[in-house]
């Protein structure tokens, strides 16, 4: 199998921080717009991932590029650059779904499903959104099953 650029520990390509930041980009938009749907947000970010895995090692998500970098997988300039390209994707999609499509970004104004069937949690807990009806659940496993930087 054809190893990626990231793989190299001495250069970073352009098209890897590019990957990282239309990768990003796609993500949080995909997020914001459907953010009380949790399959698309899980199915979107499995369409990123195999889409530009193969070229930026498919992060998409600081904390997964924390962890490569901790572990030596990355060096420290391309660890600070995919942090830059991530966090400029995800301010850029922030700023296009607020301001071209005019939809609400803050999730304070969005209404969540509770979860009623969990008996574990005491009355005023439930109450609560769950992670499954925010949508962490799928992405989650979506993530760590998937991601090629482990």
């Amino acid at each position: 199998m054809k190893k990626n650029n990231v793989d190299n520990l001495e250069t970073i390509n352009v098209y890897s921080l590019f990957a990282e930041y239309v990768g990003m980009f796609i993500f949080i938009t995909i997020v914001l717009m459907h953010s009380e749907n949790p399959i698309a947000i899980g199915v979107g970010l499995t369409a990123v991932i195999l889409c530009f895995g193969n070229i930026s090692g498919g992060h998409f998500n600081p904390v997964v590029t924390t962890t490569s970098f901790l572990n030596n997988k990355i060096n420290t300039n391309t660890f600070l650059l995919y942090l830059l390209a991530q966090f400029l994707g995800g301010i850029t999609a922030w700023y296009f779904i607020k301001h071209w499509t005019h939809r609400s970004t803050s999730i304070s104004e969005k209404s969540y499903p509770t979860s009623s069937n969990i008996d574990a949690l005491p009355p005023p807990l439930s109450k609560f959104p769950t992670s499954s009806s925010v949508g962490l659940t799928p992405s989650l496993s979506t993530t760590s099953s998937l991601s090629p930087s482990k």
